[in-house]
Parts: structure tokens; C-alpha cells; sequence
């Protein structure tokens, strides 16, 4: 029987989107679980829900899901918002992006590139950290497609995490509307 590494990472309720709550990590949950198939892999909650009732919310209208994915070996990784969120520009996307899991550029661990492109692909500005850029303008033009599907797709602005393994294989990893703008 093989045994499989998933990584367990939680992320923001409803109302913590909102501006309502507070995104914390539960420090009884370790980020990586071993499992054997067929296991059933049980994660409290009683955190979220509680942050929830002390910010003023009600539990009346909080629905919860546990998504397990298996751990992206990636090669590249990063964030793409579909429009210029320090600027508010839509005719743009920003692209940050650093070798490796991605949890260091969400988390700020490393200095990313960063990327401005047009929204038909086009790197418009590259701010490389490193002596080699992170994408190539292929990477790019690809990642500017997934955005503009996504963003069709759920009528409005996205932030997406995203990573390219080492084969050149794009993996979304998270899409979520872009509130702030």
C-alpha cells in the first residue's frame, strides 16, 4: 500500500473575504498528513467558526468544504490577478512569480518577478529579481488565457494561484474573486 503526502492548508471563510474576520491557521493541524488510501482525513474547524461568531457573524449561513489535492511538484509558481490590483487598471494583469511551491510568494518569503501584461499576452513591463526571468512570453501568454477564462467564467476580477511543473504542465491551484476593486 502506497502512502501519499497531501498538503492540508486552510483557507478563508465568507465572511473572512468580506473584511469580517481574521485568516489564522489552526496550530493543531500540520500543513503536510500522511494518509493512506482509503483514509479519512478529519480537520476541525471549530476555529473558523468560532472567529466567525466573535467578529459578529451568525452560523446560520456558513457552509464548509475540506478540498484535499495531491502536492504540485512545481517548478515555477505564483499569483495572476486579472486587472492591475494596485492601480485598478482592467485593460492589464499582474503576474508575480518565483521558483518553487508558491507558498513563498503568497506568504512573502521571497521577492518575486513581476510581470505587467496586456490582456492578449503581452509582457508590457518584466521586473526580473534574479539574473534570469522567472516566465518566458509563452508562459505568460498562458497564464494571461487561464485568467481570462476564469474571470468569464465567474463574471468579475480573479487572484489565482497557479504553478508550471517541471514537464512545462500549467496547474490551477486557486481562483477567487478580487473584492478590493
Amino acid at each position: 500500500m502506497t502512502t501519499h503526502e497531501i498538503r492540508v492548508d486552510r483557507s478563508k471563510t465568507l465572511a473572512e473575504e468580506q473584511g469580517t474576520g481574521h485568516n489564522r491557521w489552526h496550530p493543531d493541524i500540520p500543513p503536510v498528513v500522511r494518509c493512506e488510501p482509503g483514509d479519512e482525513v478529519v480537520l476541525e474547524t471549530r476555529d473558523a467558526l468560532d472567529g466567525q461568531v466573535r467578529a459578529g457573524g451568525s452560523l446560520d449561513d456558513v457552509a464548509m468544504a475540506v478540498v484535499v489535492q495531491q502536492m504540485v511538484d512545481s517548478d515555477k509558481s505564483g499569483v495572476l490577478f486579472t486587472v492591475d490590483p494596485v492601480h485598478g487598471r482592467r485593460d492589464r494583469m499582474v503576474v508575480e512569480a518565483a521558483r518553487g511551491l508558491g507558498e513563498a510568494v503568497v506568504s512573502g518569503g521571497v521577492t518575486p518577478d513581476n510581470y505587467t501584461l496586456s490582456r492578449d499576452g503581452v509582457v508590457k513591463r518584466r521586473r526580473v529579481v534574479g539574473a534570469e526571468p522567472v516566465l518566458s512570453d509563452a508562459e505568460c501568454a498562458t497564464l494571461v488565457t487561464l485568467g481570462r477564462r476564469l474571470a468569464d467564467l465567474h463574471g468579475g476580477p480573479q487572484d489565482i494561484e497557479w504553478a508550471f511543473d517541471a514537464d512545462g504542465r500549467l496547474y490551477l491551484l486557486q481562483s477567487r474573486p478580487i473584492t478590493t476593486i
